[in-house]
């Protein structure tokens, strides 16, 4: 086993609540692999990170250096997974991520014969997975188990749901439930804290595909930037059920009536229409269709930020130039948050595909990647690409931390104090502590854990303070909050030129200081990026190292008195 879940270390002494729940996902729950080797991945990487402020710590650079279409199972396992899984473990984030999502150029497809060496395939068990379906079931992936193409492996999805995965006929009871990878899910769809009655998931998507037919760099941008702003808009929109017969839309036609008529219930648009695409509809917040092919920019439909888009087809998420059924990303070039579609032959199978429920999880206020997981049972071959964290329909929490300003230098203990409010029903059920994007507390709302800052290294640290709803879905809010701390010897001087309107084929001259230092290392994210050997000197790094886009840089000096520099962004075009 390549994984485990470590006991993180508290710097502070605040009991934790086992008994309460916390999902709904945010961005310290979120682990953002990049690959090192591509420009594309690391533009779009540094653009998200500072979207949906991702802490460096959940940063992951991975030294891909194989197909981007494509790659075999033991490639993926070993060379992409191992390394993420490991990351967790080593920088203590297991209590905290739930969702381990990809940039741009990673291969989307993931062959299963090198993989899964005694496993029998045939016309139901395709020997293809999705990058996203084989990162969400990680475990089996890890214990080579084949059990990874079941149509029902997916226990997170609601019970009252799991009669449809042959076809879909009734959605009347769907129940939504907050996703954390620390959860257990049983047979019979209760959710445990015990390891050997249930199954531990990961949400995973990939932001954007590059390749073959799927979408420019500056379109994954575009639709990104849509879908953060989406996030507790409660847009007033229509989710579009299109119903036709083809065999792609009879395989699930059959619950969009009562579907439709849930969202109704709970006061949402939802139309049950014929044909393929909402022909000239401006209100577009979802669309589940059936076809293999559609021309969405004669249709004239548009999608408003955070809709979300899925149409059951052989290859509408194989991607590559030779296929000639639509892809998944004409919904994400037309600004949808997120979109699905199979990467191989799955055959008109609806364990396959997502259920009608899609958008009642979305509505209810789940993310977008907790809304496609709860509603397919068989997700092996299922690729989702867009933001993971859109929420549209969340009650998100306010958070305002008292006594502390942004900056302000601090030594000895500190209290935290927060105020928190929210709209939901039950208000802020509980609070959340991370430093430097690391959770090392939960509380309850009023408490005033103490951080003792001798235990961090001097210099530049984050502060964030989360509050968590205490309804079903527990969607988060935070406010973040730099510090600067002064025990011993201060923080590390940093300086980067040019630090704006750089360009990629550019080389930026980076220096640090620290009394004392022995060593300076500099870093983005927590990604190696040069090293300085004594307490001064400059470097010089070749602007594409970093990628495009908003690149932050920090400082750290290893010696007697390690210490941390502020961090300094860099513009890069």
């Amino acid at each position: 086993m390549f994984y485990c879940r470590l006991c993180f270390l508290l710097l502070i002494c605040v009991t934790i609540p086992t008994s309460r729940s916390q999902a709904g996902g945010g961005p310290e729950n979120l682990l953002l692999l990049v690959n090192s080797n591509s420009i594309d991945s690391k533009t779009v990487a540094n653009h998200y990170i500072a979207l949906r402020n991702i802490p460096a710590n959940n940063v992951v650079y991975i030294d891909w250096r194989s197909g981007l279409e494509a790659c075999q199972g033991k490639y993926f396992s070993e060379q992409i997974l191992r390394p993420a899984i490991k990351a967790i473990n080593e920088r203590g984030l297991g209590a905290q991520i739930d969702y381990v999502v990809y940039s741009c150029d990673f291969p989307s497809k993931v062959g299963l014969e090198s993989l899964l060496t005694d496993a029998k395939f045939g016309a139901a068990n395709r020997p293809w997975a999705s990058i996203t379906g084989a990162t969400y079931l990680w475990q089996f992936v890890r214990d080579k188990n084949p059990a990874l193409m079941l149509p029902m492996v997916n226990l997170y999805v609601s019970p009252s749901s799991s009669d449809n995965y042959g076809q879909c006929q009734e959605m009347a009871n769907t129940e939504s439930r907050g996703f954390r990878a620390t959860y257990f899910w049983t047979p019979n769809g209760t959710k445990t804290n015990d390891g050997s009655k249930g199954q531990a998931y990961l949400l995973s998507t990939m932001l954007g595909v590059s390749q073959g037919r799927g979408n420019t760099v500056d379109e994954i941008l575009s639709y990104l930037n849509r879908s953060v702003k989406a996030d507790g808009t409660r847009p007033r929109g229509t989710f579009y059920y299109m119903r036709n017969n083809d065999v792609r839309s009879k395989t699930r036609h059959d619950c969009y009536d009562v579907a439709a008529g849930l969202l109704k219930q709970m006061g949402q648009p939802a139309i049950v229409a014929p044909g393929v695409i909402p022909t000239g509809a401006t209100d577009v917040l979802g669309i589940m269709t059936g076809s293999a092919k559609f021309d969405f920019p004669k249709s004239g439909a548009k999608l408003l930020p955070g809709a979300i888009c899925d149409h059951l087809t052989s290859y509408g998420g194989d991607l590559s130039a030779k296929m000639g059924q639509t892809p998944l990303s004409v919904f994400l070039r037309a600004g949808a948050a997120g979109a699905s579609g199979t990467v191989f032959e799955p055959l008109a199978l609806q364990s396959k595909f997502p259920l009608p429920s899609l958008f009642i999880h979305y509505a209810r206020g789940c993310s977008l990647a907790e809304s496609f997981f709860q509603a397919v049972s068989g997700p092996y071959m299922l690729l989702i690409v867009g933001d993971p964290l859109c929420q549209p329909f969340a009650v998100l929490p306010l958070v305002e931390m008292d006594g502390i300003r942004p900056g302000q230098e601090v030594k000895g203990t500190l209290t935290i104090k927060a105020s928190s409010a929210s709209r939901a029903p039950k208000g802020v059920g509980s609070m959340e502590l991370f430093v430097d994007g690391r959770l090392v507390a939960r509380y309850a709302p009023g408490g005033k854990p103490q951080l003792d800052t001798t235990k961090l290294s001097d210099g530049y640290h984050e502060l964030r303070v989360v509050a968590v709803n205490a309804n079903s879905i527990q969607s988060r809010g935070r406010q973040i909050v730099p510090i600067v701390v002064n025990n011993r010897s201060g923080a590390v001087e940093l300086t980067a030129f040019p630090s704006a309107n750089v360009a990629v084929t550019d080389t930026v001259r980076i220096s640090a200081k620290q009394e004392g230092a022995e060593t300076l290392v500099i870093r983005q994210n927590r990604r190696e990026i040069a090293r300085i050997k004594g307490p001064s000197g400059d470097v010089e790094v070749l602007a594409a190292t970093f990628g495009r886009g908003p690149v932050t840089l920090q400082a750290e000096s290893l010696g007697p008195n390690p210490a941390l520099s502020s961090r300094i962004e860099l513009q890069i075009r």
